[in-house]
């Protein structure tokens, strides 16, 4: 990806280098202490991309930086006014009367059962 701005930096040190890649996506970073840093790129339309390096010799060192596609994410709220009844009452009266247990009368009698040895 062409003209993408990268930072390298290192916040302990306060080190920073700034550059830009070439039309073939490339780039180069110089006169770089050893140290670790991180490769900072942000680009409109992508994540932004935060990568740790250590830099430990003088060599060149090749670096492949992915840039990723953000996410989709969708978000749904609902909200709901209070009604003014949210039950329904009734009313109405049964035609059946209940009576409880105790109010039937006597309770019947049973015969009782004698053992005989």
């Amino acid at each position: 990806m062409a003209a993408v701005p990268l930072s390298l930096r290192n916040d302990i040190t306060g080190f920073k280098a700034e550059t830009t890649t070439a039309a073939d996506g490339t780039f180069q970073f110089f006169n770089v202490p050893y140290n670790p840093y991180e490769i900072h790129a942000e680009v409109q339309g992508f994540k932004p991309m935060h990568m740790s390096i250590d830099i430990r010799s003088a060599a060149p060192m090749d670096v492949t930086l992915s840039m990723q596609l953000p996410g989709l994410s969708e978000s749904v709220t609902v909200t709901a006014e209070p009604t003014a009844s949210q039950l329904e009452t009734d009313s109405s009266v049964s035609p059946w009367t209940w009576t409880s247990p105790t109010s039937c009368g006597p309770r019947p009698r049973w015969p009782r059962a004698r053992w005989r040895s």
